[in-house]
C-alpha cells in the first residue's frame, strides 16, 4: 500500500490523501497520470520523509507527499 497526501491544494486532486495498491515498483510520473494530477502542478515531492524528483521509483509502503509551486518573495 502506497499513502499519497497532496498538501496545498495540488489542481485536480480532490482527496488529501490516497492509498493505492501497486503490483510492482512504478515511477511517480506513472502515478501521477494514473490519479489525475498533472505533473507540471507537482512543485516538490517527498518520499518517507526525503525530497525526490518526480521520475523517482515508488514502491510498497512508500509515503509520498506533493506540494505545488511556492511563489511569493
Amino acid at each position: 500500500m502506497v499513502r499519497i497526501r497532496a498538501h496545498h491544494l495540488i489542481k485536480n486532486f480532490k482527496k488529501k490523501e490516497i492509498e493505492l495498491d501497486l503490483s510492482k515498483e512504478t515511477c511517480l510520473k506513472e502515478i501521477l497520470n494514473a490519479i489525475g494530477v498533472p505533473e507540471d502542478d507537482v512543485g516538490m515531492v517527498i518520499v518517507n520523509g526525503r525530497w525526490r524528483q518526480k521520475d523517482c521509483i515508488i514502491k510498497d509502503n512508500d509515503a509520498v507527499e506533493l506540494f505545488p509551486y511556492m511563489d511569493g518573495g
